[in-house]
């Protein structure tokens, strides 16, 4: 590791080491979750009308190019979202503006690079013309998007949470609003391929206008932070690319090894389930600033911080399993319709799937704040090699079925790899179970509305109600969150 002054913390940032820091992570990942489904809402106003507008050959060009770039924005991510939250928490002044400098510098590169990278593929794989074009332009866009991404940090390491999610949310609106101008307008496909760009280039534009009164906005060359940053983000880029193919992973073995029908009745459960699994990153990485700036500061807030954050997963874990045992049926209904009914017990099995994703955000994040990276590249590579021999053995056998089963066994091997490489080398940090057996109770009054001869919808609501009444009742949500709630 070089020789880089990040780890000797000022009082700069108050806001982390105060007593309203919980209480806003808690508002802020709040906050999160719900700008995501906003995000997901209005997705489904565009979706309709791009898919008929371009007919199924255009849909399906269009949809390769966005693929290619979202493979290749997560690879220009690399891990550096996390590596300059972390260090933004816990450096001085001066450090901010050298990590900014640099910070920004370093993505710039790696974006271009990779959108090279992504124009460089097209050509290899014989696009035609448009294609081609589209990459490139897809690339452009991808450039201002990593540089937006970056100069969003100070506001999440400030747990400036709303305006974050006031940014996705900019983004995603102005996209609705071209998809449905060009469609209204008749553009071809071309079109639809220069709409991020200036996408970007607005949501960049408000964003260094919310931190103008940062320093560090100019990119900037220091050797020495430079090898730092690399080194740093390395373990981050294997952990995250890794994370990202766990349930592709099915997908794609399913398409070798079973039938198209049953790869579309997983396909069509995973659609849920990747809308749902970005909450529990959402829900810890609100908590992420806090806990970076404790483990360098406070090491009694850090176990405070995370048995709260314990006692938090746990719960909406459970209350996500619940949900999805419960009104899978209704769910799978409105995306497919009757043909795609035999996915419903699929999505049920992966309804527990998510509540250990909860558990392996939280562990993985809290082995990343402790800098116990290695533990942390380890148990993702042991994840999806789960993954790859549970769904080469259980498909065959159950097929769509199977594979949920394995994303399952998968995703609960992980957690408890992660949680016990944490307390192994951590056991201070050890959490109390007194949560678990009141979810156990509010897990089982939520269910016993199964059994009654409500609709599943209204099985889903009346279970949910009765899921956190019982929690309340049992004393079993933490205190910290009735004070944030009240607090507003």
């Amino acid at each position: 590791m070089t020789d880089t002054p990040q780890h000797v913390p000022k009082p700069e940032l108050n806001i982390l080491d105060s007593s309203e820091a919980g209480g806003q992570a808690i508002r802020g990942g709040a906050v999160r979750s719900i700008g995501h489904f906003a995000g997901l809402a209005l997705a489904l106003v565009s979706t309709p009308l791009l898919t008929r507008h371009l007919g199924v050959a255009d849909f399906g060009r269009f949809v390769t190019v966005g693929s290619l770039i979202v493979i290749v924005t997560i690879l220009a991510d690399a891990g550096l979202t996390t590596v300059g939250v972390r260090e933004y928490a816990v450096r001085d002044a001066d450090g901010r503006h050298r990590l900014m400098r640099n910070l920004v510098a370093v993505r710039l590169s790696v974006a271009a690079i990779g959108a090279a990278a992504a124009v460089l593929f097209a050509l290899a794989a014989g696009y035609d013309g448009v294609l081609v074009a589209g990459t490139a332009l897809g690339g452009l866009a991808l450039i201002f998007t990593m540089a937006q991404y970056t100069y969003v940090i100070p506001l999440t390491a400030e747990l400036r949470l709303g305006l974050a999610t006031m940014l996705d949310l900019l983004r995603q609106a102005l996209t609705v609003a071209g998809v449905v101008a060009l469609v209204v307008a008749g553009a071809g496909l071309l079109a639809f391929f220069v709409l991020p760009i200036p996408v970007a280039i607005v949501v960049l534009a408000a964003t260094l206008l919310i931190i103008r009164s940062h320093r560090g906005v100019r990119p900037g060359a220091d050797r020495t932070e430079w090898q730092y940053l690399l080194a740093e983000t390395l373990p981050a880029a294997a952990a995250s690319v890794l994370a990202s193919l766990f349930y592709r992973v099915a997908i794609v073995m399913m398409s070798v090894i079973s039938t198209a029908v049953q790869t579309g009745y997983f396909s069509a459960s995973f659609r849920v389930v990747e809308a749902l699994v970005a909450v529990p990153s959402l829900v810890v990485g609100s908590a992420y600033p806090i806990l970076s700036r404790a483990a360098e500061t406070d090491q009694q807030r850090l176990s405070y911080g995370f048995q709260r954050l314990f006692e938090v997963c746990v719960i909406l874990g459970a209350w996500t399993a619940l949900a999805l045992a419960v009104g899978a049926e209704p769910v799978i209904d409105f995306i497919g319709g009757d043909d795609f009914s035999p996915a419903v017990p699929v999505l049920q099995i992966q309804g527990p799937a998510l509540a250990a994703t909860f558990l392996v955000a939280l562990f993985g994040g809290t082995l990343w704040v402790v800098r116990l990276k290695r533990q942390l590249v380890i148990g993702n590579v042991a994840g999806v090699a789960a993954a790859i021999a549970l769904t080469g053995l259980l498909v065959p056998l159950a097929d769509a079925k199977g594979a949920a089963i394995a994303m399952l066994g998968a995703e609960t091997l992980l957690a408890g790899w992660l949680g016990v490489a944490l307390l192994r080398a951590r056991p201070d940090l050890r959490p109390s179970l007194g949560v678990l057996p009141k979810v156990l109770v509010a897990t089982a009054a939520g269910a016993a509305f199964v059994l009654t001869p409500l609709p599943d919808v209204a099985a889903v609501v009346f279970g949910s109600v009765a899921y956190f009444g019982i929690l309340l009742v049992l004393r079993g949500i933490p205190a910290e969150i009735w004070r944030a709630v009240a607090s507003r």
